[in-house]
């Protein structure tokens, strides 16, 4: 008889069956939002995000915002995904920049590597301190 937890994934990781989904809160001022949800190489998943968050002053949904404040302008390529917007939802399985992938209000996805799913709002390493508010992260593994 085989063990539960003699499996590679952790006790405390949640997994999802196909058809499945699971609601997580995913909040704008840490920089990973640890969901404990494993994931495996070549599942695929849609993800839909709602609510707002903010980015000191700025509210914004989870597709996040363009700004036309020079200082904005100038530290776009700072942001930690550069291409994407600013306080947009971002996923990475593991926590790994390279593994990191745009949500926004919603996408569907299929994972490259094994791993732990992460979520974070796109913003600048050193200033996570002046973000508040959550969005909500729903997350179905496709049939």
């Amino acid at each position: 008889m085989a063990d539960r937890n003699s499996s590679k994934v952790p006790p405390r990781c949640l997994t999802l069956l196909p058809g499945d989904s699971r609601k997580f809160e995913i909040c704008a001022k840490p920089k990973w939002n640890d969901t404990a949800l494993a994931m495996k190489a070549g599942e695929r998943y849609r993800f839909v995000a709602t609510g707002e968050w903010c980015d000191a002053s700025i509210s914004t949904g989870p597709e996040g915002y363009v700004s036309d404040r020079w200082f904005f302008r100038l530290t776009e390529r700072f942001r930690r995904r550069p291409s994407d917007n600013w306080f947009a939802l971002i996923g990475a399985v593991g926590q790994h920049e390279p593994a990191a992938f745009l949500i926004g209000s919603g996408t569907v996805e299929t994972v490259a590597v094994d791993g732990i799913l992460n979520c974070y709002a796109n913003d600048l390493w050193l200033f996570y301190f002046n973000n508040s508010g959550a969005v909500t992260l729903e997350v179905t593994r496709e049939l």
